[in-house]
């Protein structure tokens, strides 16, 4: 029974061989009957489907793949930062909500509010110094090309969050480079600690 199996093998074997000798002599035939400009054209056809398939299976996937990532990036290092904010307010507003929010703790309250509210870029923050008075703590917030909604959305929290007046609200729509930005604001905010009696 063995030394059957080894007979068909090696019957099949020579039949595939066979098979692929005639094919071999068949293209080697057609081959030879090709002109000089056929065979040139053909070799072009070639290179180009060689390529074509090399850039298909190999390259374009790879080239997307790092494309994807490289998008995926700067997502990831918002989502990051936006929990870095989320985790500084919540700190804030616990030492709010215990009575201890002091002088101090403001302006670093300040800058975590901003980058809550993805603001951080657009708005600068300048602590006035012109008095010895704490109740008199002021700040003066440029706004440049800021988001409209968003920056509302911002001002509203802040009596709440931080306990803080708007005194002065001086913002336009957004001009740049002569040409204005709809949904944009620039200008002036000054904002000072509340004080009692203020909203």
């Amino acid at each position: 029974m063995n030394r059957y199996s080894y007979t068909s093998n090696t019957s099949q074997a020579s039949a595939w061989r066979q098979q692929i000798d005639t094919l071999s002599q068949q293209i080697r035939s057609w081959w030879n009957t090709r002109s000089r400009q056929e065979r040139k054209l053909l070799r072009l056809c070639s290179i180009v489907i060689v390529v074509a398939l090399v850039w298909v299976l190999g390259l374009q996937p790879a080239l997307k793949s790092i494309e994807q990532s490289r998008a995926q990036l700067p997502v990831l290092h918002a989502d990051a930062a936006q929990v870095q904010a989320y985790i500084l307010e919540a700190q804030a507003l616990q030492r709010r909500h215990t009575g201890k929010i002091n002088a101090a703790d403001l302006t670093p309250a300040l800058h975590t509010s901003l980058q809550r509210a993805g603001l951080q870029e657009a708005l600068t923050i300048n602590e006035i110094h012109d008095s010895g008075d704490i109740s008199m703590q002021q700040w003066e917030i440029t706004v440049f090309n800021a988001s409209a909604a968003r920056t509302m959305a911002w001002l509203a929290e802040l009596p709440y969050l931080l306990r803080l007046h708007i005194s002065t609200v001086e913002l336009e729509r957004a001009n740049i480079q002569g040409r204005d930005r709809p949904g944009h604001v620039s200008g002036h905010i000054l904002v000072q600690r509340a004080v009692k009696g203020q909203p």
